[in-house]
C-alpha cells in the first residue's frame, strides 16, 4: 500500500518551536524521567523510550504536538482526560504512569511494551487462519470494552497500534494496545476536536465513514477500524487502497468492502460486514457484543484454513473490483435511464400544474429559473453571505448564495414580460417562451421552502456558524440532518466548511453538493490548498 494512504503529513509534532526530535534525548522530565532515544513518530507527536530515574525502569514518554494544547482550557482537558486514561487497568491496554506540560509541550509516561507489531506478524505469517485472527480480534475487543466503558474512544486502532508479547507463530497470545493518546479522545463539550487545524484525526486505511466525512465520533468508529484489521488478518490486504489519502477516505464513505472468499466460514462473513457498515447505528450495539458474536462462531472456524496471499483484491479509488463491474454495471445503466424519465415527466407534470393555476389567485412559490443553464450561472455557494427574499407575501428562503450572482434580468427568469416590482410572486399566464423559442423545462433553486421545519432550523443555525467561522460544529450539525433527510444545502453547508478548514475531508461531501453549487465550491476549495474533482 502507498505510504501516504496510511496517514497524513502533518506539522513537526512533539516539540516547541525551533526545536528538533533529537534535541530532546537527554532531556529530564518532572525531574524523573530521561529521554533515552526516539522510538517512532506518528501524526499527534513522537514516542521516545526514557528511563524513570531511581528505579531504574524502562518506559515510554510520548510527547504531544504543541500546536493541539494551546490554551489553558485545552490544559485544563488534558489533565483531566490524562487522569482517566491512568486508571485504564486492563492486561491488554499500556498503562499510562504519569503525565505533564514541559514549558509548555504536553507528554505521557506510558508503560513500554516490549514485543512484535502486529503489522511484522501479518508480513510474516501472510494471511491468518480464522481461529487465529478470532483469537487476535476477540483479546483486542476486551481491551476496548474497557476503555469504552470510561468513556474513550481510540480512533486510530490499526495494526501499528497493537503488539503481541512473547510472540510465537503458533503459541499463546498475549496482545497490548497502545498510543490511547490524549489528543484522539472525545474532544471538548462542545465536540470540538483538540487539534488546532480542524485535521482528520485517524489512519485513512482503517478510518470510519464518520471519521472520515469529519463528523463527531463514538464507539462504533472503533468498531469499523476492529474490521479492518479483522480483514486484513484474514485476506492479508485492507478493504480500500488509494495513491492518495483522499482517495481511500472517499472509497470508506461510498464503495462497499470487496466480499471474502467462501473458504471463510459465512458466521465470520456476516460479523466482518457487519463491522464494515457505513451506518453506524449498522454495527454493533458495543464492542462487548462483537466479542461474544466472535466466541459463539469460534466452533464453525475452528478447521477453517487460511487463504492464499491474493485471494482478495483491494478495491482501489476511482476503480471498482471486477467482480462489481461484472454485477452492478448494467442495473446502475438501467437506473440511471429511469432516473432521467422519471425526472423529465416531473418536470413537466409541474410545469402544466402551475400553467393550470395561472391567474387564478396568488400564491407564494420558489422562484422559477428558465433554464439549467442560467440556473448554473446564477446559483454559487457564498456561506458567509445570506440572501432573505421577505418581500410581503412571499415566505422568506435562506440560501446561503452570493446575491450578486442573482438574475436581475427579464431574461433570467421563466416570464418574459417587464421586470416590475412586486408585492408577490404569481404565476402568471404571460410565462410562455418567447414567439419563435423552443419551450424549456423550468429548474427549481433550491429553497429552505422545501425542507421540514426542523431541519431548516438547524441548517439555518448551521448558516450562522459558517459566517462566524465555526466550522467543526457546523459541520457535526450538518451532518446530523442527515440521517433523517439528506439535503443538497446540508452537504454544500459541509463541503464549504471542511474546504474553509483546508481538509480532504470535503471529497466525501462534494459529491452530494447540487450542480449548481459546485463551480464555486471547487473556487474556494482551491483557495485553501483542497482539489475537488
Amino acid at each position: 500500500m502507498p505510504a501516504d494512504s496510511q496517514r497524513e503529513t502533518l506539522p513537526e509534532p512533539g516539540v516547541r518551536s525551533g526545536s528538533q526530535p533529537g534535541s530532546m534525548v537527554g532531556k529530564v522530565l518532572k525531574g524523573q524521567y530521561r529521554i533515552e532515544a526516539q522510538l517512532g513518530q506518528g501524526a499527534m507527536g513522537i514516542v521516545f523510550r526514557g528511563i524513570q530515574l531511581g528505579l531504574g525502569k524502562t518506559v515510554a514518554i510520548k510527547m504531544i504536538r504543541s500546536d493541539i494544547l494551546v490554551t489553558k482550557d485545552s490544559h485544563d482537558r488534558f489533565q483531566r482526560e490524562a487522569q482517566v486514561l491512568s486508571k485504564l487497568l486492563h492486561p491488554g491496554i499500556a498503562q499510562v504512569l504519569d503525565f505533564g506540560i514541559d514549558e509548555g509541550t504536553p507528554f505521557l509516561v506510558m508503560e513500554f511494551v516490549d514485543g512484535k507489531e502486529l503489522t511484522d506478524v501479518m508480513t510474516l505469517e501472510g494471511p491468518m487462519a480464522p481461529a487465529r485472527a478470532i483469537g487476535i480480534v476477540r483479546q483486542l475487543s476486551a481491551a476496548l470494552e474497557e476503555a469504552h466503558r470510561n468513556g474513550i474512544v481510540h480512533r486510530d486502532i490499526k495494526p501499528q497500534n497493537i503488539r503481541l508479547q512473547r510472540y510465537s507463530p503458533t503459541g499463546q497470545i498475549y496482545l497490548k494496545v497502545l498510543d490511547f493518546g490524549i489528543a484522539k479522545q472525545l474532544g471538548d463539550e462542545n465536540g470540538a476536536s483538540l487539534t488546532a487545524t480542524g485535521a482528520v484525526i485517524g489512519t485513512p486505511a482503517y478510518m470510519a465513514p464518520e471519521q472520515a466525512g469529519g463528523s463527531k465520533v463514538d464507539a462504533r468508529a472503533d468498531q469499523y477500524a476492529v474490521g479492518v484489521v479483522l480483514y486484513e488478518l484474514l485476506t492479508g490486504t485492507v478493504p480500500f487502497v488509494s495513491d492518495t489519502v483522499t482517495g481511500v477516505l472517499v472509497s470508506h464513505l461510498t464503495k462497499p468492502p470487496p466480499p471474502l472468499p467462501r473458504e471463510v466460514p459465512e458466521p465470520l462473513q456476516r460479523i466482518v460486514m457487519r463491522l464494515l457498515e457505513k451506518e453506524p447505528t449498522q454495527r454493533y450495539p458495543d464492542i462487548g457484543s462483537l466479542e461474544r458474536a466472535l466466541a459463539d462462531c469460534e466452533g464453525y472456524c475452528r478447521d477453517a484454513r487460511a487463504l492464499s496471499k491474493g485471494s482478495v483484491r483491494p478495491t482501489t479509488a476511482g476503480d471498482m473490483t471486477v467482480a462489481m463491474q461484472k454485477r452492478s454495471l448494467l442495473p446502475m445503466l438501467g437506473l440511471t435511464m429511469l432516473a432521467a424519465v422519471a425526472a423529465v415527466s416531473g418536470a413537466v407534470l409541474v410545469s402544466v400544474k402551475l400553467r393550470s393555476q395561472a391567474g387564478a389567485q396568488a400564491v407564494t412559490t420558489p422562484k422559477l429559473v428558465a433554464t439549467s443553464a442560467q440556473a448554473g450561472a446564477a446559483a454559487v455557494p457564498d456561506a458567509a453571505v445570506t440572501e432573505k427574499t421577505t418581500e410581503p407575501g412571499t415566505s422568506g428562503t435562506n440560501m446561503a448564495i452570493n446575491p450578486s450572482a442573482q438574475p436581475a434580468t427579464p431574461s433570467a427568469t421563466a416570464s418574459t414580460g417587464p421586470n416590475k416590482p412586486s408585492g408577490t410572486d404569481k404565476p402568471s399566464g404571460t410565462d410562455k417562451p418567447a414567439t419563435g423559442s423552443s419551450p424549456r423545462h423550468a429548474t427549481s433553486v433550491p429553497t429552505s421552502a422545501s425542507e421540514p421545519p426542523a431541519i431548516k432550523d438547524q441548517l439555518d443555525r448551521v448558516e450562522k456558524l459558517l459566517r462566524d467561522g465555526d466550522f467543526p460544529k457546523a459541520i457535526e450539525l450538518a451532518n446530523q440532518t442527515t440521517f433523517t433527510q439528506p439535503t443538497a444545502r446540508a452537504y454544500r453547508q459541509m463541503t464549504f466548511a471542511h474546504c474553509k478548514m483546508g481538509s480532504f475531508s470535503a471529497q466525501g461531501t462534494f459529491h452530494r453538493v447540487a450542480a449548481t453549487d459546485r463551480k464555486k465550491l471547487v473556487s474556494v476549495c482551491k483557495e485553501n490548498g483542497v482539489s475537488l474533482p
